[in-house]
């Protein structure tokens, strides 16, 4: 059983959560596994409230990484060169990016 306080973080934080999704600082990945952690015990909500900051604070870095993924299975599916060739400098692109804020100690 969670005490009134537990019960306020909880809510606290399922408003939060949908906040940075809305906002476009959460990824729809990320926004579906913090929605479905278990936060029975202050330990839990404590462990939901820090990976929630971690993705906050490094959502550029989570962002491209989505960005990449989708890119490649677009690249992956398509059978135009010229629009493969497009698809690999974008993702291109994207890897340098990617390299960049991995440098700056992005998502450490």
């Amino acid at each position: 059983m969670i005490t009134d306080n537990e019960a306020f973080l909880v809510d606290r934080f399922r408003s939060l959560l949908k906040l940075g999704k809305d906002n476009g600082q959460l990824t729809a990945g990320t926004y579906v596994s913090l929605s479905m952690r278990s936060l029975r015990t202050s330990e839990d909500i404590e462990q939901a409230y820090t990976e929630l900051i971690h993705f906050l604070q490094n959502h550029e870095y989570y962002d491209t990484i989505d960005r990449i993924e989708k890119g490649e299975a677009l690249y992956d599916a398509e059978k135009d060169s010229d629009k493969r060739r497009r698809y690999k400098a974008r993702l291109d692109e994207l890897y340098a990016k990617l390299a960049e804020l991995e440098a700056r100690g992005a998502a450490a």
